[in-house]
């Protein structure tokens, strides 16, 4: 399993349905659906910007509150040096739809992964992964690269930003929750969502 792997002996301690969701085998897709209650991106004076990036799939431009969404991701890829997931994300916004697409790379040989972002990909996160005491897991990005005529350029850490994504499962509502958060050195919070979801 690719996720036991990279995550190491922790994954053992995520709540058995993360662990469950994670257990793809090559070609398996998971597939959800669910609300983020709240979704915000700022600052307002980029807005503009971050409507040119949505053209290639990379980030919502907008905020809202209950916005309906699904989400699935497939292990396209595996073999004893690579794994590869592609993701796909659609925002349902009253007027229009936002599509944000990642493509997950594993390196088993130096133990990198790359987080591939947009469709064409115009940035990249190298992603550690955690386990909390409860069950969660915790994924945050150590480094960003742009991505120029298919090279990965190293982006400078005083204007990178970081995110964190923590996923766990709520037993009560029986659905699966997520919380991220991107944040800037310079800008502060670019983005964050919080909500829930269901698989399919």
């Amino acid at each position: 399993m690719v996720y036991q792997t990279i995550i190491g002996p922790d994954f053992y301690k995520l709540h058995p349905m993360l662990k469950e969701r994670y257990s793809l085998q090559l070609g398996e897709t998971f597939k959800s659906q669910g609300v983020m209650e709240v979704m915000e991106t700022k600052p307002s004076a980029f807005k503009p910007i971050y409507r040119i990036l949505s053209k290639f799939k990379f980030i919502v431009p907008e905020s809202g509150k209950n916005i309906e969404f699904d989400m699935q991701y497939t292990l396209t890829h595996v073999d004893e040096k690579m794994a590869i997931y592609k993701w796909v994300r659609k925002f349902y916004f009253p007027n229009e739809t936002y599509e944000f697409h990642t493509r997950m790379v594993v390196d088993f040989e130096t133990g990198i992964v790359k987080d591939y972002m947009g469709a064409p990909s115009v940035v990249n996160s190298h992603l550690q992964f955690d386990v909390t005491k409860e069950g969660e897991l915790m994924t945050r990005s150590t480094a960003v690269d742009a991505v120029i005529a298919k090279q990965d350029i190293p982006t400078p850490t005083m204007i990178a930003p970081k995110a964190l994504v923590l996923e766990g499962y709520d037993e009560q509502s029986q659905h699966y929750t997520i919380h991220l958060s991107i944040y800037h050195p310079l800008l502060g919070t670019m983005m964050s969502y919080a909500g829930k979801f269901r698989a399919l």
